[in-house]
């Protein structure tokens, strides 16, 4: 654990514990009370509440004086009992680094947030966690792996952490809630400030999983460019690795991967076809020494994850039904397209003979029933396990 020279210790009972996180979101509010003031006065003074509880004074030995006004400013007009109530009715809490319930994975970086705010639940230490990250403009292939990957990671029991964004980020976490999974999302905003809008569900979806919603910004911050590549490094820390979908060669997925590596943290990536885009960034990283990963059980075989904890599944298939799954790609194909590779085919066996496009209709129904198929429109894919 890092050392923060303050004390690491919950408030020694509930009421107690109130006033400390009602006024760490009285102090997180102050104008100009960023990562190092906080933490020079946290450092100084021992407590949240000892902060707000000291005199002008005491605050002008520590920090300027007109970050001192602010404080004063804050004090006499606000209310932080009834400040930090408004933020509970919102679902919303607030830890810090030095209180046990903060992940204790951020504690090893040294530039750490002091403030955390959050909906739902924090990572668990004991659990590990696998960051999912790529491009937002995906292909298909990409939307395909992510789905992949993330359910088996979910069924290990994983954690899934993201950062909410479009593409393979909110792709790969919505698959993982789907099976029940535990997610967690780093904001570039604030913890109730859903960003992008159209990832809503997924962001409700987290909660409702026993995931959680996670920035170091206050509650209300609008997501700006500038705050995305500091909350990158939070990904990345609370991850014990990072698998990469998809990535351009100069992308934010790449700002990430490159805290991690400087974090010490392992970096898997999907190779692709050497004519796509998106897959530039992972071939790169695959030629400087990165892991590749051509299956979910490459991840959890690096992670340690025993045989026993990893989900196979088994499906039964008729002959006509395995005939269609193997002419299906990971790659939509269309109807036409499918009857025109079983004409194609020798049809030997009397009682595997498929006769008609309305036949090829019925069994693309029953394999996406299976769940080893899925409609993308009027195109179906194969999905392989």
């Amino acid at each position: 654990m890092k050392n923060t020279g303050i004390n690491n210790k919950e408030p020694a009972n509930k009421g107690s514990e109130i006033l400390e996180r009602a006024c760490l979101n009285w102090m997180a509010q102050i104008p100009g009370v960023g990562k190092q003031t906080a933490g020079r006065l946290l450092k100084k003074f021992g407590s949240a509440a000892k902060v707000y509880s000291a005199s002008l004074p005491e605050w002008k030995d520590t920090v300027p004086e007109r970050i001192c006004n602010a404080m004063m400013k804050r004090r006499e007009s606000s209310d932080i009992i009834r400040d930090y109530q408004n933020l509970a009715e919102k679902d919303l809490c607030i830890t810090a680094c030095y209180l046990n319930d903060y992940p204790e994975r951020l504690r090893q970086i040294p530039d750490s947030p002091v403030f955390l705010y959050y909906r739902g639940r924090l990572p668990e230490n004991s659990i590990p966690s696998v960051a999912i990250i790529g491009a937002r403009d995906c292909s298909s292939y990409g939307r395909y792996t992510a789905q992949l990957f993330a359910e088996a990671f979910a069924e290990a029991g994983l954690q899934i952490i993201s950062g909410l964004a479009s593409g393979i980020d909110g792709i790969g976490q919505t698959a993982a809630c789907r099976c029940g999974g535990k997610c967690f999302a780093v904001l570039g905003s604030g913890a109730d400030v859903c960003y992008p809008a159209s990832n809503r569900q997924l962001y409700e979806d987290i909660i409702h999983t026993e995931g959680g919603i996670i920035s170091e910004y206050t509650p209300g911050t609008q997501p700006s460019p500038g705050l995305f590549p500091p909350r990158n490094r939070i990904i990345s820390e609370l991850s014990d690795l990072i698998l990469v979908v998809e990535a351009k060669e100069k992308s934010g997925t790449m700002i990430t991967v490159d805290m991690a590596l400087e974090q010490g943290k392992e970096v898997y990536a999907i190779p692709g076809r050497i004519t796509d885009s998106f897959q530039a960034g992972c071939h790169k990283l695959i030629r400087q020494g990165a892991g590749m990963a051509t299956s979910p059980w490459d991840i959890l075989e690096a992670m340690g994850i025993p045989k026993t904890s990893q989900i196979s599944r088994e499906v039964e298939l008729s002959e006509k039904e395995l005939r269609i799954w193997k002419i299906l790609d990971t790659d939509p194909k269309s109807m036409e397209q499918i009857w025109r590779e079983v004409r194609a085919e020798v049809q030997e066996k009397e009682n595997g003979r498929i006769e008609n496009i309305q036949e090829i209709m019925y069994l693309l129904v029953v394999l996406c029933s299976k769940g080893v198929a899925e409609q993308q429109g009027t195109s179906y894919r194969k999905i392989v396990f």
